[in-house]
């Protein structure tokens, strides 16, 4: 049988690694000042750009290749889904 929100399903498979990783990068940002994503130019990259905050959860959505907009999608059909 098929999952109905496969999205949410990779979420929870990898939510025990991405609880530790979060865990350390909130503590380095406490201790570090973080940097911002490379920048790309027409000739390459720079090395970095300077942020005030970086979003942890982002970050780590990126990492393990979770779509964040698709997780937000599945939650709002799994709520329609239980009020049927």
């Amino acid at each position: 049988m098929e999952n109905k929100y496969p999205e949410l399903e990779r979420l929870k498979n990898i939510q025990e690694q991405s609880q530790l990783c979060g865990n350390f990068l909130e503590w380095l940002q406490t201790k570090y000042r973080m940097i911002g994503k490379r920048e790309s130019f027409e000739n390459g990259y720079i090395p970095f750009t300077y942020s005030s905050y970086i979003n942890i959860t982002e970050l780590l959505a990126e990492y393990f290749d979770i779509d964040l907009n698709e997780v937000e999608k599945e939650k709002e059909q799994m709520l329609k889904d239980l009020s049927k």
